[in-house]
C-alpha cells in the first residue's frame, strides 16, 4: 500500500499479541462483534458501571481455525471453561478489540448499539495490517429488532465505514471488502470465544481474570474511539495532530500503561516532534496557554510537560530562542509544584540565554526573569528576587512590553508583601492593574488583572491601616456578586478557574469576615467539594478552622498537610504549619511533627532563624493553627 498506510502500520510493538497492530495480513477475516451490558442509549451516563454497554470483536485469520464451542453461553458456563476458552485466544494470534459506548459522543439517541458497532469498525479498518486484497466476513450476534432478517442495515454501517475511510485512506478502502450479517447466538462455533471476552470485560467478579489477560487499554479500549481513529488518520495522512487532539491522548488514562494503544500513539508522536521542532513548538506553547491560564490543572500540567520532557528534541536542534523557553515552562511548572531544586540546575544556562536574548527578544527574557523571582521567592530568598527584579524596576515600559511591565510592578508588590510592607504593597498592585486595565488583549487583561487583585486583597486583609468597608467593596468587585453570593457560589464549587477566588474568599472570612459569613459557608458544608492540587490544602485548612466540631476540625487538618505534603519543598512548609495546626488540637503526631519540621528546615535553610526557631518551638509551646501560620507563611503562602 502506499507510504501513509505503511506508516501507521509501522508502530511501535511491544503490544498485546492480540492487539491488531500485532498481527500479521491475511486476505481473509473471520469478525466476531458481540456486547455486554444492557444500556446503549443516552441514559448510559446514569445507568450502573455492570449495566453500560460495550462491543467486543474477534478477529480469527484465514488459515486459523479454533477449536468449536458448541452452544458455548459465558453466563451458563463454570470459571474453568471461560478461562480456557480465554486462554485459547490468547495464544491463537487473533485479534481482540472492544470499545465501551459511553466513549462515544452520547446524543438523545433511542439505540446507540449499531453506531457502536460503526465505531468499533472504523477502527478495525484503520489498525488492521493489510497486503492486498482484504475480506472481512462479519458476523454480529443479534439483538432486539436486528435479527439475519435486518442484515441490510448492517450492510449499510459497513458502506458508511468505508466511504469514511476512503477519504482519508483511498487505496486501503479500495482493498477492503465487508461481508456482514446478523447472527444468532449459535449461528457460529466460535461465537463463544467473542461472548467469553464480552462476558470477562463486562463481569464485576471477572475483574482478577480480565487483569491476567492483559487486554486492557492493549486490546479493550477507554478512549474516545473518535480520538483514536481522528490519530490514526492525522499520522497516516502525515499530517500534525492538533494540540487539542494531542491533549486527549496525553490525559488519557490508559496513556500510563506503556502498552496501551495510547502510549503506542504518544509515542509514535513523540519521535515524530522530537524531529521536527516546530510541531515540538506547537504542543509546547499549548501547554505554556495553559500554563499561563489562571485554572490550571497541576495533574495535567505535569503529564503535559513530562511528555514534553521525554520527546525534547536533541539540544543542537533548539534555537537559544526556544532553549528559552522551554526552561522557562519548566521553571513555571516547577514553582506552580512548590519545588525549588530546578533553578540552582539550570541557573547558569538561563543567565547565559537571557544576557543573550536579550536584545533579539527582552520581553522573552523579562518573562523568564518573572519566573526566576517567583522561584527565589519559594526559596525564601526575597533579597536575591528582589535583585533579579531590580534591573526592570524603572525600565522603559515598551523594553518589555505593557503586559510584562504590569507583570514587574505585581511582583514589586508581592515582594513588598512578603516583607510585610502591605501598604506599599497595595500601591505597586494598584500600579499593575493601571497598565493591565490599557492591555488590548481581553483575555491577558482578564487574567493578569483578576491574579493581582487576589494579591492586592490579600495585601489589604494583613494591612493595618484598611478600612473594612474598602475591603468589602474591593471584595466584591473581585468576585463580580456581592460576599453572600460569592459564598454560595464558591462553597459548592469545585472549577479550577475559581480555586484561587475559593482561596481568596476563605482567608478573608478567617480574617475579616462576619460571623453571619461564616455560618452562610458552613451551612453549604453537605455539598463542599474537595480537589487536589495549590491551593486545595489551603482551602482545607481554612475550611478546618471554620468548623466548630474539634473531631471534624482535626480531620479536615489531617487531610490538608496530606494533600500539602506530595508536593515540592515549599508545599512540605505549608502541610508542616497545617500539621502544627493538627498538632495544637492532637498531640498524638508529635514524632510525624518533629520529623517534618526537620525535613522542611534541610529543604529551606532561608527560611530565617526566626521562622526556624518558631517551628521548632511548636513541638513545645503550640500556637493556635492560624497564629502558627501568621508566623511561617508569608503573604499568599497562607
Amino acid at each position: 500500500l502506499a507510504g501513509a498506510d505503511q506508516r501507521t502500520r509501522d508502530l511501535p510493538l511491544g503490544l498485546h499479541p492480540n492487539a491488531l497492530r500485532s498481527l500479521n495480513p491475511a486476505a481473509n477475516w473471520t469478525v466476531l462483534i458481540d456486547e455486554t451490558g444492557t444500556c446503549f442509549d443516552s441514559t448510559i451516563r446514569d445507568a450502573k458501571s455492570y449495566d453500560r454497554g460495550k462491543l467486543v470483536a474477534v478477529l480469527v485469520p484465514e488459515g486459523k481455525y479454533l477449536q468449536n464451542l458448541t452452544r458455548f453461553h459465558a453466563t451458563e458456563s463454570n470459571q474453568q471453561d471461560i478461562e480456557k476458552a480465554v486462554n485459547t485466544l490468547i495464544q491463537s494470534k487473533c485479534g481482540v478489540l472492544g470499545i465501551p459506548v459511553e466513549s462515544l459522543a452520547i446524543s438523545n439517541c433511542n439505540e446507540l448499539w449499531l453506531s457502536c458497532i460503526e465505531d468499533l469498525l472504523e477502527l478495525i479498518v484503520r489498525l488492521l495490517p493489510l497486503e492486498g486484497q482484504t475480506t472481512l466476513n462479519l458476523l454480529v450476534e443479534q439483538r432486539g429488532f436486528f435479527t439475519p432478517n435486518q442484515s441490510p442495515l448492517l450492510q449499510k454501517t459497513c458502506d458508511d465505514v468505508l466511504h469514511h475511510l476512503s477519504r482519508v485512506f483511498p487505496e486501503r478502502a479500495k482493498n477492503i471488502t465487508i461481508n456482514p450479517q446478523f447472527i444468532t447466538k449459535d449461528d457460529h462455533p466460535w461465537n463463544g470465544y467473542v461472548d467469553a471476552v464480552a462476558f470477562l470485560w463486562g463481569g464485576s467478579s471477572q475483574k482478577t481474570a480480565l487483569k491476567k489477560t492483559g487486554w486492557r487499554d492493549t486490546c479493550l479500549l477507554g478512549t474516545k474511539p473518535e480520538t483514536l481513529r481522528n490519530t490514526l488518520d492525522v499520522l497516516g495522512r502525515m499530517r500534525k495532530l492538533e494540540p487539542e487532539e494531542w491533549n486527549e491522548l496525553v490525559m488519557d488514562p490508559a496513556a500510563e500503561n506503556p502498552n496501551s494503544m495510547v502510549a503506542v500513539l504518544l509515542d509514535l508522536i513523540g519521535n515524530e516532534a522530537r524531529e521536527n521542532e516546530k510541531l515540538w513548538l506547537e504542543y509546547l506553547q499549548y501547554v505554556q496557554k495553559h500554563l499561563y491560564s489562571k485554572a490550571i490543572d497541576l495533574h495535567q500540567l505535569g503529564r503535559q510537560t513530562a511528555w514534553l520532557e521525554k520527546y525534547l528534541p536533541e539540544e543542537e536542534q533548539l534555537t537559544p530562542r526556544l532553549r528559552l523557553i522551554w526552561l522557562t515552562t519548566r521553571l513555571a511548572e516547577a514553582n506552580h509544584h512548590g519545588e525549588i531544586d530546578l533553578f540552582p540546575e539550570i541557573h547558569e544556562e538561563f543567565e547565559k540565554l537571557c544576557q543573550w536574548l536579550y536584545f533579539e527578544d527582552a520581553s522573552l527574557v523579562c518573562q523568564a526573569m518573572l519566573h526566576v523571582a517567583v522561584a527565589l521567592t519559594d526559596e525564601f530568598l526575597f533579597e536575591d528576587a528582589q535583585n533579579v527584579m531590580d534591573y526592570w524596576k524603572d525600565i522603559p515600559m515598551e523594553v518589555p512590553g505593557r503586559q510584562f511591565y504590569g507583570q514587574i510592578r505585581s511582583t514589586y508588590g508581592q515582594l513588598a508583601a512578603f516583607s510585610g510592607r502591605n501598604d506599599e504593597a497595595i500601591e505597586w498592585f494598584d500600579e499593575a492593574l493601571n497598565e493591565f486595565a490599557k492591555l488590548s488583549d481581553a483575555e491577558q487583561k482578564y487574567g493578569d488583572r483578576l491574579q493581582t487583585r487576589a494579591y492586592q486583597l490579600i495585601a489589604m486583609m494583613d494591612s493595618e491601616s484598611v478600612d473594612l468597608e474598602v475591603l468589602n467593596e474591593k471584595m466584591e468587585t473581585y468576585f463580580g456578586v456581592a460576599l453572600p453570593d460569592a459564598v454560595d457560589i464558591l462553597a459548592v464549587s469545585s472549577e479550577p478557574a475559581f480555586k484561587y477566588a475559593h482561596h481568596v474568599l476563605l482567608r478573608y472570612l478567617l480574617y475579616c469576615g462576619s460571623d453571619e459569613l461564616r455560618e452562610r459557608y458552613l451551612g453549604w458544608k453537605d455539598q463542599w467539594q474537595h480537589e487536589t492540587g495549590h491551593p486545595w490544602e489551603l482551602i482545607e485548612f481554612y475550611r478546618a478552622l471554620l468548623l466548630p466540631d474539634a473531631a471534624e476540625r482535626c480531620q479536615f487538618l489531617r487531610k490538608a498537610s496530606e494533600m500539602a505534603r506530595t508536593g515540592g519543598a515549599t508545599l512540605k512548609l505549608i502541610s508542616c504549619v497545617i500539621l502544627g495546626g493538627l498538632y495544637f488540637e492532637d498531640a498524638s503526631c508529635r514524632n510525624e511533627l518533629a520529623q517534618l519540621t526537620e525535613e522542611v528546615i534541610a529543604l529551606l535553610p532561608a527560611l530565617g532563624a526566626q521562622r526556624i526557631q518558631i517551628l521548632r518551638d511548636q513541638l513545645e509551646k503550640p500556637l493556635e493553627p492560624l497564629e502558627l501560620a501568621k508566623a511561617i507563611l508569608p503573604f499568599n503562602f497562607h
